[in-house]
C-alpha cells in the first residue's frame, strides 16, 4: 500500500511539472522569414510590388511554406477605392478582374494598378458584403456585422473605423450627382431635399409624383439600372429617359425649378443619387468591410483580441487576404497563398499574416475575406494581372474589392520651329491639358533639353536657339493626389530647328554621379562639362523605372522617393550631336545601396533631450548628461540601446534620489502575447505552487486516517 501510495504521488508531482511547464510556456514560437525573391518590380514611382517565398510558424509551433504577394503604395501616389458591382437587384458579385474593368468603365480617365478582394460576404445569399462599404463616395451599405469592423480611408492613407460592430455615419440628406455622357465626369454635385418635395426656385428634387406648385418647373423621367435599399440607405443609379409632360405620371423622376438644371439633363444623361458619410466619417470617400485588427501599433494581436469569425477560424491555416499602414504613411497590400501544400502554399494564421506585415514595416494591419477569395493583382506591361494562386483555382465571384488607382491626364502639344534673321531658330507652339475628375491642376511650364523656360503651356515661344540643332521639348505638369504635389514631364517630344548648323562642337566630357540623401529617399545628381553644349538629351532609369530629370547646362537631378531598403541599379542614357545628323548616344551604368533614414529620441519626463536621424543599423549612443527633476536621478532607459532599426522613442527611466524606484519599465513581452494561457511566470509558478501545496495535504491527510 506504501509503495502505492508513493507512486501515486510521483504521478501526481510530475503531472504537475508537466501543467507547470505548459503554463510557463506560454509565449508563442510564431514567426515570420522571407525566402527566396520571385519578382520585384516597381509598377510606377512609389509603387513596388514583391513576391517572395517565406517560412513560418505558427503558435503552435507547425512550420509552413508560403509564397506572398505585397504591394506597398508610398503616401499620394494614387488612390485607395473600394468598389463593387450594383446592378438592378443590388449587389452583383464578380470576379476582381471583372470589378476593375467595371470601374474604369465609370471612371475613363483612371487606371487600375493594383487590387485584392474586399469584406466578407453572403457567398450562399443576396451576395451583399459582410460590413460597411463605401464606393466613390456613395455609402452603399452603412452597418457592420455584429463582431466585425469598417475602416474609411483618406487620400493620404490615413483611415477611420468604426467600434466593433459600429455603423458608418451618415448624411442626413442624400447626394444628387449629373454626368457626361459617361460617367467618368461629373458636371453637378448637389444636395437634394427629402423625397417627394417639389424644389424650390433654382432648386432640384427627387419624386416619384407630381403635385401642384406655384414654382414652373421641368421634369425629366429616369430609367434606374439600380435601385438598392441596404440597411437605412437607398443608393439610385440611372439616367434620363424622357423629359415628363404629363403632370399625372408617376415613377423616378428629377424635378426642377431652374433652367441651368434643365439645360444639363437630356436624354441618356446618367446620375447618381446616394448618402455620403458624415460626423467623423465626413469627407472619408471610400471604407470596406474588415474581420479585425491583427496588428495595432506594431504588435501583433492575440486571437481573442482578432476575434473575427472565431478563434478557430483565426488559428488556422488559410489563403489570406490583408492590408496594412506604415509609420511613414505608406500602404500595404497582401495576399499569402494556401490549401495547395504541394505546391508549397500552406496559407497562414491571422496571427501569422499580421507577423509578415509587421516584418514590412508595417504598424497597423487588417484581415479581409480569404480562403478562395484571396486574389491579388498588378499592373504588367500595361494589363493588370492576377499574379497570386487563387486556391479555388480560378477567380471567385465576390461583393467588393480594393482598388489602387491612378488618373490619366491628356496633353496635346503642337510644336514647329522657325529660322529667323539672325541666324538663330525659334520654337513655337500651343498645348491643351484635358484633367480627368477628381484631378487637381496647379499648371504646367515648358521645359527645353529638361531646362526650365519660365513659359506657359498654352502659348509658348522659345527664341535665341541654334539652327539645325534637335533639342527635346518638354511639358512638366504640376498636380494634386491627396495632400502631395507632384510635378511630371507629361509630354516629351525632340525636334530639330530649321536652319543649319555650321557651328562645331565638342563632346560633353567629366561626367560624375553622386547620392544625395534625402528624409524621404535620396538625388541622383550627375555633373558634366558640356562647354559647346552639344548635350541634347538625357534619361534616367533606377531599377527599371524611369525618372524625372531636371537639367541645367552643367548638371542633372533625379528624385528618388523610396520606403525600403534595397541597392539601387542606376542607368544613365544621354545623348549629343556634333553636327546635324551625328548624334551619339553613351550609356552609363552605377549602382547605390540605399538605407531607410529613421529619427529617434530620448526624452526625459516627455522634454527631448537628444534627437537624430541616422541609417538603419547604425549604432546609437544614448546621452548621459542631461538634467533631470529636483529629488529624482536618472535610472535606465525603458528600451535597450543599440543599433537603430526604426524610428523611436527612448524614455528615460527616474527614480527617486532616496533609491526607491517608483516603476519599472515595461519589459515588452513576446511576439503579439501569446496564445492562451497566461502570460505571467511568476503567476504560473504561484498558480503550480498551491496545487502542488494542496495535492501534498490531501495526501497526508488520507495517510494519517489510513
Amino acid at each position: 500500500m506504501r509503495i502505492r501510495k508513493l507512486l501515486s504521488f510521483a504521478i501526481l508531482l510530475f503531472a504537475l511539472f508537466f501543467v507547470s511547464f505548459r503554463i510557463v510556456k506560454a509565449d508563442s514560437p510564431l514567426s515570420f522569414t522571407k525566402g527566396e525573391i520571385l519578382n520585384d518590380k516597381e509598377i510606377i514611382e512609389g509603387v513596388h510590388w514583391q513576391k517572395y517565398k517565406a517560412t513560418s510558424v505558427n503558435d503552435e509551433g507547425a512550420t509552413g511554406q508560403q509564397v506572398v504577394n505585397i504591394a506597398t503604395f508610398a503616401p499620394g501616389v494614387a488612390h485607395v477605392v473600394a468598389w463593387s458591382n450594383v446592378g438592378a437587384k443590388g449587389i452583383s458579385a464578380s470576379n476582381l478582374l471583372a470589378v476593375a474593368q467595371n470601374y474604369e468603365y465609370y471612371h475613363p480617365n483612371y487606371t487600375v494598378i493594383a487590387a485584392v478582394n474586399g469584406d466578407y460576404f453572403a457567398i450562399n445569399g443576396d451576395k451583399s458584403m459582410t460590413s460597411g462599404c463605401v464606393a466613390d463616395g456613395a455609402v452603399l451599405k452603412e452597418a457592420t456585422g455584429s463582431r466585425f469592423y469598417s475602416v474609411g480611408f483618406t487620400d493620404d492613407f490615413s483611415y477611420v473605423m468604426t467600434s466593433k460592430g459600429g455603423s458608418i455615419p451618415v448624411s442626413e440628406y442624400y447626394t444628387l450627382d449629373i454626368f457626361e455622357n459617361t460617367q467618368g465626369n461629373v458636371l453637378r454635385s448637389t444636395t437634394l431635399p427629402s423625397f417627394n418635395t417639389m424644389p424650390a426656385a433654382g432648386g432640384i428634387s427627387y419624386c416619384t409624383s407630381l403635385s401642384e406648385t406655384d414654382t414652373p418647373y421641368e421634369a425629366f423621367a429616369l430609367e434606374l439600372s439600380s435601385n438598392m435599399k441596404l440597411v437605412d440607405c437607398s443608393y439610385i443609379v440611372g439616367k434620363v429617359s424622357e423629359r415628363v409632360t404629363d403632370t399625372s405620371y408617376t415613377g423616378p423622376m428629377l424635378v426642377t425649378a431652374s433652367a441651368d438644371y434643365a439645360n444639363l439633363l437630356s436624354k441618356g444623361t446618367p446620375v447618381k443619387i446616394y448618402k455620403t458619410t458624415a460626423g467623423a466619417w465626413e469627407g472619408i470617400t471610400n471604407a470596406i468591410g474588415v474581420g479585425g485588427q491583427t496588428l495595432k501599433d506594431g504588435v501583433v494581436q492575440t486571437v481573442e483580441q482578432i476575434g473575427d469569425h472565431g478563434t478557430d477560424h483565426v488559428s488556422l491555416r488559410h489563403p489570406r487576404t490583408s492590408f496594412g499602414f506604415k509609420e511613414d504613411g505608406s500602404l500595404c497590400l497582401m495576399v499569402i497563398d494556401g490549401r495547395q501544400e504541394t505546391q508549397a502554399m500552406d496559407g497562414v494564421s491571422e496571427r501569422e499574416n499580421a507577423l509578415a506585415l509587421k516584418n514590412e514595416g508595417c504598424t497597423q494591419a487588417f484581415n479581409l475575406d480569404g480562403g478562395g477569395s484571396s486574389t491579388f493583382a498588378v499592373l504588367i506591361d500595361g494589363k493588370l494581372t492576377v499574379t497570386n494562386s487563387p486556391s479555388d483555382g480560378g477567380l471567385r465571384s465576390d461583393s467588393d474589392f480594393l482598388l489602387v488607382v491612378v488618373p490619366k491626364i491628356e496633353v496635346e502639344m503642337n510644336v514647329t520651329s522657325t529660322p529667323e534673321a539672325d541666324g538663330s531658330a525659334s520654337i513655337s507652339g500651343s498645348s491643351v491639358i484635358t484633367p480627368c475628375h477628381g484631378f487637381e491642376y496647379n499648371g504646367a511650364e515648358v521645359y527645353v533639353d529638361g531646362i526650365a523656360t519660365g513659359q506657359s503651356y498654352e502659348n509658348f515661344n522659345l527664341r535665341g536657339l541654334e539652327q539645325g540643332k534637335e533639342y527635346n521639348i518638354a511639358l512638366y505638369v504640376s498636380y494634386n493626389v491627396g495632400k502631395t504635389t507632384y510635378i511630371k514631364p507629361l509630354y516629351s517630344k525632340n525636334i530639330v530647328t530649321a536652319g543649319e548648323n555650321s557651328g562645331s562642337k565638342v563632346a560633353p566630357s567629366n561626367f560624375n554621379v553622386r547620392f544625395d540623401e534625402t528624409l524621404s529617399g535620396f538625388n541622383i545628381v550627375i555633373t558634366y562639362d558640356d562647354p559647346t553644349k552639344a548635350l541634347c538629351g538625357m534619361s534616367v532609369k533606377y531599377n527599371n523605372l524611369d525618372g524625372i530629370v531636371n537639367r541645367t547646362f552643367d548638371s542633372a537631378t533625379v528624385k528618388v522617393y523610396s520606403y525600403v531598403s534595397k541597392t539601387f541599379n542606376i542607368v544613365v542614357n544621354y545623348t549629343y550631336r556634333l553636327a546635324l545628323g551625328q548624334v551619339e548616344t553613351v550609356t552609363l551604368n552605377y549602382s547605390y545601396d540605399f538605407k531607410v533614414i529613421y529619427t529617434y529620441r530620448f526624452l526625459v519626463n516627455d522634454v527631448v533631450v537628444k534627437e537624430v536621424v541616422g541609417h538603419e543599423g547604425d549604432q546609437i549612443v544614448a546621452p548621459t548628461d542631461f538634467d533631470v527633476p529636483e529629488g529624482y536621478e536618472f535610472d535606465s532607459w525603458d528600451q535597450e540601446v543599440g543599433t537603430l532599426t526604426k524610428d523611436i522613442d527612448f524614455h528615460a527611466i527616474l527614480k527617486e534620489a532616496s533609491g526607491e524606484n517608483p516603476g519599472q519599465p515595461d519589459d515588452g513581452g513576446n511576439e503579439g502575447g501569446s496564445k492562451g494561457g497566461f502570460n505571467c511566470n511568476f503567476g504560473a509558478y504561484m498558480i503550480t505552487s498551491l496545487i502542488a501545496a494542496c495535492s501534498i495535504i490531501i495526501i497526508l491527510f488520507k495517510r494519517k486516517n489510513s
